[in-house]
């Protein structure tokens, strides 16, 4: 299984789909398509309920599938990070960062001694006890007005690898909406400012057209979509082809 930084190092962006079922098969079906551009997956456990084994059983189920996988945790939980990793994700997303300081106790979490805070543990690691594994993936989410202001000083930090800004997230906290011209002009302030610090950038594109602007914007990482949302589509469109008008049923 390639690691995540293989694929950030690779020329072309890397497609993953974010994982809110509790449904190993999830996993395993986007582990089917590897052949046809599925590259990893990112499950979150900040919007939705995850316990502990749920989370044990979708990264194993990636391991399984020989499809990496990132984790978005809660806020500021360390400790979800750290049980993701041992687990075997290749990485973590933290959502809401908001300074600097923060920023930089998330990360030492993130590395083992002497960089780190990070304990060893967990059956994996026992089990593998000689075999050395890359750095976990550290991605930012870049969710708020106070963390714009403090992008320059977060995308400085040694170890960061990727920022993932949240548009919806980051309208609220301008007062304006989604499609507001500020918007736009922040969200592409902070894919230039990660660019030039040479910092991965992660964007959701959930349409063909975000998607291929994406790809042409050399974007490292592209989330296409949600489980439940590429779900609702396919059946949407289904039934449009079966009865002729959205959302339409068998008569």
């Amino acid at each position: 299984m390639r690691h995540l930084r293989e694929l950030m190092g690779d020329r072309e962006s890397s497609i993953g789909v974010f994982v809110t079922l509790m449904a190993p098969g999830v996993i395993q079906v986007l582990g089917s398509l590897r052949d046809h551009g599925v590259d990893w997956a990112l499950i979150d456990a900040q919007h939705f309920p995850l316990s502990s084994e749920g989370m044990a059983e979708l990264v194993g189920a990636g391991l399984a599938a020989d499809l990496p996988v990132m984790v978005r945790v809660g806020r500021d939980d360390i400790r979800g990070a750290a049980l993701a990793l041992d687990l075997g994700a290749q990485g973590v997303v933290f959502p809401v960062v908001s300074s600097a300081a923060q920023a930089a106790g998330l990360l030492t979490a993130c590395r083992y001694p002497p960089s780190g805070t990070r304990s060893v543990g967990g059956l994996r690691g026992h089990l593998r006890p000689n075999v050395s594994e890359p750095d976990p993936v550290v991605c930012f989410n870049i969710e708020d007005r106070a963390g714009v202001d403090e992008l320059d000083s977060i995308l400085s930090l040694d170890g960061l690898d990727a920022v993932f800004p949240g548009p919806v997230d980051i309208a609220r906290s301008y007062g304006v909406p989604v499609s507001a011209p500020e918007v736009e002009s922040v969200l592409a302030q902070i894919e230039e400012q990660a660019r030039l610090r040479g910092v991965a950038r992660m964007v959701y594109a959930d349409q063909v057209d975000t998607a291929r602007a994406a790809v042409d914007r050399s974007a490292e990482l592209i989330v296409l979509g949600t489980d439940y949302g590429l779900l609702q589509r396919q059946i949407a469109d289904l039934l449009t082809g079966v009865a002729g008008r959205p959302g339409a049923g068998p008569a």
